[in-house]
C-alpha cells in the first residue's frame, strides 16, 4: 500500500468502536454494525472501518490464537477487551490482505491504545504487536 493510500486512522476508531461491541456482547448482528456505521460522514473511512471488520471477524481465532502465543502468561480472558480488540485490528492490518506495512500498523495500534486503553495498554500492544512482527505469519 503507497503511503498517500493508507487508511485514515478515524476508519480504525470506527472499526474499534464496533469490534469492541462485538467482543464484549458475544457478536452483534450486521444490522447493528450497519446503523452504527450509517452516521458516519467519511465514506473513505466508513469503506476501512468494513474492511477490518469483515477481516478481524473472519479472522478472529487465528488471530486470538497469535495474540496468546505472544503474550506470554496472558489469557484473552485476563486481557482487557480494548487491547484484544487493537492487537487484533493491528495484526490483521500486518497480515490481512492487503498488508499495511508494519510499522505503520504498530504505531496505528499503539495510537488507539494510548486513546482508549489504561495507562499501560500502548506498551502492552506494542509489544505484542512488535513480537507478532517479527514472527512474520500467523
Amino acid at each position: 500500500m503507497k503511503p498517500q493510500n493508507l487508511p485514515k486512522p478515524r476508519g480504525r476508531e470506527i472499526a474499534l468502536k464496533v469490534l469492541y461491541q462485538d467482543d464484549l456482547l458475544g457478536g452483534i448482528e450486521a444490522e447493528v454494525v450497519e446503523n452504527m456505521l450509517a452516521d458516519e460522514r467519511d465514506k473513505r473511512a466508513v469503506r476501512y472501518a468494513r474492511r477490518l471488520i469483515e477481516g478481524v471477524r473472519s479472522m478472529r481465532p487465528e488471530l486470538d490464537q497469535a495474540i496468546e502465543k505472544w503474550a506470554q502468561n496472558w489469557s484473552l480472558e485476563r486481557m482487557a477487551a480494548i487491547d484484544r480488540t487493537v492487537m487484533r485490528i493491528g495484526l490483521f492490518e500486518i497480515h490481512g490482505p492487503p498488508a499495511v506495512p508494519f510499522k505503520v500498523a504498530i504505531d496505528q495500534a499503539v495510537k488507539l491504545a494510548d486513546k482508549f486503553g489504561s495507562e499501560s495498554s500502548a506498551s502492552f500492544v506494542n509489544g505484542i504487536l512488535h513480537r507478532a512482527s517479527q514472527e512474520g505469519s500467523l
